[in-house]
């Protein structure tokens, strides 16, 4: 009797520790073939991550190169005329005018004070007709 029932629990045992050994192979497998999975996505990331890094490092180079061009003036004679235009610049012995433009306000007060300064009567359309035909020659020889 003592041996049937060791018996018994020695199969119980056997079949317990087989199913624990089974659940831990299983899991190891789980484990194992997520970490596969990983291993390949880092593979992937790096070669991403090398591809862009030489991109960018592509970009940085073609950046510099347009920079350049574009602070290399193309000849001196547009560099003279930026300079003339934007730093108000002149050549020695240049004389410089400046033109100032009026608007249509400006013009009608300055030819008022005008006018007012010279103690003059505007002139009518006949003073006008008068003064040009006095603007011809008056001797007229045939």
């Amino acid at each position: 009797m003592i041996t049937k029932k060791k018996r018994k629990t020695q199969g119980k045992d056997l079949a317990f520790k087989l199913a624990i050994l089974g659940i831990l192979v299983a899991l190891s497998l789980t484990l194992a073939y997520s970490n596969y999975k990983l291993y390949q996505k880092k593979k992937i990331a790096q070669t991403k991550l090398s591809s862009l890094l030489k991109e960018r490092e592509r970009l940085i180079q073609e950046r510099k190169k347009l920079e350049a061009q574009i602070n290399i003036p193309k000849n001196f004679s547009l560099l003279e005329e930026k300079a003339r235009e934007v730093y108000n610049l002149k050549k020695k012995g240049e004389k410089v005018a400046i033109i100032l433009r009026e608007n249509k306000d400006n013009r009608q007060k300055n030819s008022t004070q005008l006018i007012k300064s010279q103690n003059l009567k505007p002139k009518g359309i006949f003073q006008k007709i008068i003064d040009f035909l006095k603007s011809f020659p008056t001797d007229l020889d045939f």
